[in-house]
């Protein structure tokens, strides 16, 4: 790829910062594919503290090395930021690790809120006056019956 082309890039000092974004873009790609199938390749997490700004997880490899990881429901307060004690996530702001729970959290909660969602409409779902057809839920044998009588 020819970057001196590049219109945003009028210098070598802007040309070096074009190339490094690049770089960095590529970086959190492959982080994030990792990050997705992170379970898959046997590592596991468990809630190691929760509290009122802050959920903490150690997410251990397949070898049984261990990672904390903090998730804030505030992420552009610095002190309360998430982080991970590895070092991809010291060096680039972001990981696998964190990448993955910050997944699995979210696909947990849209399964749990699916979850209320269906036990919240029943068994007709979402109308709540829908009348049960005469001899639907009786059983086959009973709708039989009722055919030939």
């Amino acid at each position: 790829m020819d970057y001196t082309s590049n219109p945003l890039a009028t210098d070598q000092d802007d040309l070096t910062a074009v190339l490094n974004e690049d770089r960095y873009a590529r970086t959190l790609a492959n982080i994030a594919r990792r990050a997705e199938r992170l379970w898959e390749d046997g590592y596991t997490c468990r809630q190691s503290f929760q509290g009122t700004f802050v959920e903490a997880y150690d997410v251990f490899t397949p070898r049984g090395e261990r990672y904390m990881v903090k998730i804030t429901p505030t992420p552009k307060d610095p002190f309360l930021g998430d982080k991970c004690t590895c070092p991809s996530f010291s060096k680039y702001g972001e990981c696998k690790h964190h990448l993955a729970l910050q997944f699995k959290l979210r696909d947990e909660a849209q399964a749990a809120a699916y979850d209320a969602l269906e036990e919240a409409e029943g068994e007709w779902g979402c109308d709540p006056h829908h009348q049960q057809p005469p001899g639907e839920g009786e059983g086959i044998g009973k709708q039989e019956k009722r055919r030939h009588n």
